[in-house]
This record gives C-alpha cells, sequence and structure tokens, in this order.
C-alpha cells in the first residue's frame, strides 16, 4: 500500500467515524426522551431493511402459555433450481 492510498483510506475512515458520531449526537435526544420507544423504533427499521431482502420469511406467533418456543431451520438446503431453458 503506497502512502497516497494510506491517506485516502485515513481520510475516508475519519470521514465515517465523524459522521456516525453526528448520526449518534441527532439521535441521542430522541433516546432520552423515551428510551423504550427510541429502541422499538430502532429495532423497526432494522428488522424492515433486512427482511427486504430475505428469500423466505416466517412468522412465529408466541404460545398462548407464554413459554418460548423452539424453532429449528435448516441452514443447509439445497438451492431452488431456476427454470430458465424449461419447457413449457
Amino acid at each position: 500500500m503506497s502512502v497516497t492510498d494510506a491517506l485516502t483510506s485515513s481520510n475516508q475512515l475519519v470521514r465515517t467515524v465523524l459522521a456516525e458520531s453526528k448520526s449518534f449526537q441527532d439521535q441521542l435526544p430522541h433516546f432520552q426522551d423515551n428510551p423504550v420507544l427510541f429502541k422499538q423504533r430502532l429495532l423497526t427499521d432494522t428488522m424492515q431493511r433486512v427482511l427486504a431482502n430475505a428469500q423466505d420469511k416466517f412468522f412465529v406467533p408466541s404460545r398462548s402459555d407464554g413459554k418460548p418456543r423452539e424453532l429449528r431451520l435448516q441452514l443447509s438446503r439445497e438451492p431452488e433450481k431456476s427454470n430458465e431453458g424449461a419447457q413449457p
């Protein structure tokens, strides 16, 4: 890595940290006003971003007796076969 590349990388890191700091400072008053609401809103925003690109989505309702549910997912499943080249 050259000196120029290192300086460019350093400058980019500084800009990123400053932007994150400003974002934190902008959101801090909202958190201080109502921490529970702020956390719920942050969770909702995050879930929207995560689930927007999810191929499969599962809704697991709460149990009526209040006990936790166990959810098991097979993560190494076969990829779906495309329909390209298939005859109608």
